[in-house]
């Protein structure tokens, strides 16, 4: 009869010690899921932040001719404008903020904007833009702040 309980007892405990080992695996996979799923969402935002601002940096170097890189009122804040001369006509890349996304439209320097028909570039909550000193350009989005140096601003300041 003893034997019999302790083989029910040791048959107990082998339960239980399966069982704690049961939900320590349940408790593991679902901290490495939250762990896996935070460096992803970290990843995102980083891959965001690096691809806007390396977006609007590479547009203003691109445009960076005499009197091209400009900022005026845009529809909700200042607004980024890119003036090219294509066959003696004016044409212009305006870059600015509207309904909770980055946008960029490219038109006739004659022509209004039109919001509704701009190219999303990226979500955000804020464009602010600026010189902050002559020649240099900064932006700022949610995903973090940017600058360009404009040379053509540093080089028409230089030739004053």
């Amino acid at each position: 009869m003893r034997a019999e309980r302790a083989k029910e007892r040791e048959h107990f405990y082998l339960l239980i010690l399966m069982a704690c080992v049961f939900v320590s695996l349940l408790a593991l996979m679902g901290i490495g899921s939250h762990v896996y799923r935070s460096l992803v969402e970290n990843q995102n935002i980083s891959e965001n932040r690096r691809a806007t601002l390396t977006y609007l940096q590479q547009k203003v170097r691109a445009a960076d001719r005499s009197d091209a890189v400009l900022l005026r009122d845009g529809p909700e804040g200042t607004m980024l404008v890119l003036q090219e001369q294509v066959d003696g006509s004016s044409y212009e890349t305006r870059i600015y903020l509207y309904q909770g996304n980055l946008v960029e439209e490219y038109r006739r320097a004659d022509e209004s904007c039109q919001e509704n028909e701009a190219a999303v570039i990226a979500q955000t909550d804020t464009f602010e833009v600026s010189f902050v000193q002559p020649g240099l350009l900064a932006f700022e989005t949610q995903y973090g702040k940017g600058y360009v140096a404009v040379r053509s601003l540093m080089e028409d300041r230089a030739h004053e």
